[in-house]
This record gives structure tokens, sequence and C-alpha cells, in this order.
């Protein structure tokens, strides 16, 4: 394997996804409070004593710092002593372009590809960011609400079959002059 460090639009649009959907506040468990700016924590407990992080537009120059960092740790774990610069302090931007979910998906996927050199990769705040950036991007793929199948049993509607029954009642509508 090799590591890189990845460019910081990479970053941006990682972030800028996870604040895309603002109403339903993405999470992730970590193990330690993250100091924020000031001192101030951006770690929240609930109660059951478990940390996890929120991102929002406040905490999105501290979450891009830590991928950064967790990117920075790998490609220093893969090649020691290089003495690559570390680079500057992480400033959240609003990304040049919007990309659909499966550009993103393979983004994550990049990223975790170059960030997971580094012992316990598996346990770091990084990996978890990712985790639930995955799963809030899968959970808002078109047909995601629609679809019935969080149990599926013989009598499961499957979304190809609304499907033919929405174009049959359109076509119905049509017919009607509606």
């Amino acid at each position: 394997m090799s590591a890189y460090l990845v460019d910081l639009e990479h970053i941006n649009v990682l972030v800028s996804e996870g604040l895309k959907y603002r109403a339903n506040k993405m999470r992730w468990n970590t193990r330690a409070p993250l100091d924020g700016v000031n001192g101030e924590a951006q770690s929240v407990f609930d109660s059951f004593g478990y940390v996890y992080r929120e991102l929002n537009v406040s905490t999105s120059s501290i979450v891009g710092q830590m991928l950064v960092s967790a990117n920075q740790a790998s490609v220093n774990a893969r090649y020691p002593g290089d003495g690559d610069p570390l680079p500057a302090p992480y400033e959240y931007a609003r990304p040049e372009k919007r990309f659909e979910a499966v550009e993103i998906l393979k983004a994550i996927s990049g990223f975790e590809y170059q960030a997971c050199e580094v012992s316990g990769w598996g346990q770091s705040e990084a990996h978890a960011f990712c985790a639930a950036l995955r799963g809030r991007i899968i959970d808002h793929l078109p047909g995601m609400d629609a679809a019935d199948t969080w149990e599926i049993t013989q009598h499961t509607t499957t979304l190809q079959e609304v499907r033919v029954q929405e174009k049959h009642l359109q076509a119905e509508r049509e017919n009607m002059g509606l």
C-alpha cells in the first residue's frame, strides 16, 4: 500500500457532505473529547456517558483538521522519517463543485485508503467519521425512504412494483385529462 496527503478540497467535500442534511445533524462516537477553538469542548456526552462528536458549521474546521491529521499520521506511519512538512492548519471552505452520492462514497473510500496506515485506524475518530458519513449518504439515496424492506416477507412490495403502480396511475390521470 501507499499513502499520500489528499488535497484539501477532498476534505472540504467530505465535510460539506456531512453538513448537507442540517436538520438531522451528523454524529459519530469517539473515545475522548476533542478541544476546539479557544479550548471549547466540541464533544457531547449522552445519557449513557458515551462521547460523540457532532458536525455543524461551528465544528467544520475542527472536524476537517481531525481528518487532515489522520491522513498525515497515516503518511508518517507508512513513510517514517520522510520529513514531510505538516500542512497549514485546516480551515473549512465550501467546495467548488457538487458531487453525486456515488462520487462521495468513492471519495470516502479514497480517503480511508490514504488514512488507514496508522495503527489503530479501525478505532480512530477519522474511521468513525467515515463510517457515519457513508451511512448518512446511503440513508439519503433516492428510493431509500420509499423502500419497504426493513423486514422482507413474501408480501413485501418492491420499489420496482411501486414504480410500475405509479406509472399506471400517472397514465390513468393523463387519460382522464388531469
